[in-house]
C-alpha cells in the first residue's frame, strides 16, 4: 500500500460520496453482549503510517470498562 503525502489528514478530513460526507477513516467498538456501549466511548489518534501498517491509538473515557479479563461466558 502506498503511505499517502499526509497521512495525518486522515484523522480529521472527509470524503464527499453522492454529496454526503464521510470521515476518513471511522473506527468503532463493537460492544460484547453485556458490554454498555455508553461505557465504550473513545477517542483516536493518528501514530504512523507504513506500506504494511497503520497504526493508531485508542483512548477509552472508561478504561476500567475495557478489559481482557472479563470475556463472555460463552
Amino acid at each position: 500500500m502506498k503511505v499517502p503525502d499526509h497521512p495525518e489528514l486522515i484523522q480529521n478530513e472527509t470524503v464527499k460520496i453522492n454529496g454526503t460526507e464521510f470521515p476518513i477513516l471511522q473506527i468503532s467498538v463493537v460492544p460484547a453482549r453485556y458490554s454498555n456501549p455508553e461505557k465504550l466511548r473513545f477517542n483516536w489518534t493518528f501514530v504512523s503510517f507504513t506500506p504494511t501498517e497503520l497504526l493508531i491509538q485508542l483512548e477509552f473515557e472508561n478504561v476500567a470498562f475495557v478489559s481482557l479479563s472479563r470475556l463472555d461466558p460463552d
